[in-house]
């Protein structure tokens, strides 16, 4: 499996994709999300 940065636009042209992300995002008192800020960043991905 490669990092998607190496892959060239070509190779993904048609091509259904997946991607697994990470956010480790902070929880507040009640379990909430306390900062959208990496949700909101992981979209444009």
């Amino acid at each position: 499996m490669r990092c998607i940065d190496k892959l060239k636009p070509e190779e993904l042209k048609g091509k259904r994709v997946l991607v697994r992300s990470d956010f480790n995002v902070p929880l507040g008192k009640d379990g909430e999300v306390a900062d959208r800020f990496r949700l909101q960043r992981g979209w444009e991905t």
